[in-house]
């Protein structure tokens, strides 16, 4: 593999990792600013919803 090739992918892994721990980051702050909590299942079930109305294809009929 080219070294910019191999280079340019761990930029963007390194990106990709860096928006995760930002975002983490700001659900924990938005997590302290109020009680409200959701479980696994109710996160999925607005997915599936969100999803549906928006025509996306998915693998979320299980």
């Amino acid at each position: 593999m080219d070294k910019e090739v191999k280079d340019m992918e761990v930029f963007e892994n390194l990106q990709f990792e860096g928006e995760i721990f930002f975002k983490l980051q700001e659900a924990e702050r938005e997590a302290q600013l109020t009680g409200q909590r959701y479980s696994s299942q109710d996160v999925l079930q607005a997915m599936k919803i969100t999803i549906l109305k928006a025509n996306i294809p998915h693998s979320l009929d299980s």
